[in-house]
């Protein structure tokens, strides 16, 4: 009896175990479904015809689509085709369309999951162009053999390099003008200024300002005219006089 009820729950046991790993499994080999929509870059018009490819990063696995029915995609990871997409991984999605493209991530939350894209205009970078490598000249050296002339001057390496010049320079070769070294021009020196003086006032006294003295011109003295002497008593008597005597000399003669 006892033997019976031990086989019973060890069968039992092994069963759970399988129907266990069996629900594990089916959970593991779900399917994973991304979809969405990629419109233009209006983020209204949808776009039929874009590439659309999903990838998931942490498995490496990659589906690629097209849109189509009003901008629609879809893609399915799991087995056979792929390996399973688990809750986390990290799933990129691009979708391009003429010389437009999106490239959005995000994580994984649970299937069917929805990621839209609007496509941007893609703008190409410009690639440097790169310069031009000068072809070495070859020429015959006196005696056979090939020389080299790297940078075309007329000069071989070998002999540019006997000399002391730069084999892959052309303005560098044996006889070369020495380049003029042009003097800077000394600045000139600025003339400094003369101060002007300043005058300093006369101080006043008690607050009033003191008149400057105008000078007094001169007076030139002018020459007054001698007086006329006036006839006095002196030339009386000499009148007088000649009239006694002319009047005496009257008498005599009558």
């Amino acid at each position: 009896m006892m033997t019976r009820m031990r086989k019973q729950i060890i069968v039992s046991a092994v069963l759970f175990v399988v129907l266990f790993l069996g629900m594990i499994a089916a959970a593991q080999a779900q399917p994973y479904t991304v979809w969405g929509r990629v419109f233009d870059g209006d983020g209204i018009t949808p776009v039929d015809g874009a590439n659309v490819t999903v990838t998931d990063i942490n498995t490496g696995e990659s589906l690629s689509t097209t849109t189509a029915g009003g901008g629609y995609y879809q893609v399915v990871f799991g087995p056979p085709a792929t390996k399973p997409v688990n809750i986390g991984d990290t799933l990129q999605i691009t979708a391009s369309y003429n010389n437009k493209m999106n490239t959005t991530t995000v994580s994984a939350t649970g299937s069917p999951q929805r990621v839209d894209l609007i496509l941007a205009k893609v703008t190409p970078t410009p690639t440097p162009s790169p310069s031009p490598t000068p072809t070495p000249t070859y020429r015959r050296a006196p005696g056979g053999g090939v020389t080299v002339d790297s940078d075309g001057d007329g000069y071989s390496d070998s002999y540019e390099i006997r000399m002391g010049t730069d084999p892959h320079d052309p303005k560098s070769y044996p006889g070369a003008p020495t380049p003029k070294v042009t003097p800077s021009p000394s600045p000139s020196p600025s003339p400094i200024p003369t101060p002007t003086p300043i005058l300093t006032p006369t101080p006043s006294y008690l607050g009033t300002p003191m008149p400057t003295p105008t000078p007094t011109p001169t007076p030139t003295p002018t020459p007054s005219p001698s007086p006329s002497p006036t006839p006095g008593f002196e030339a009386i008597f000499a009148v007088a006089g000649l009239l006694a005597i002319a009047y005496l000399v009257l008498r005599r003669r009558e």
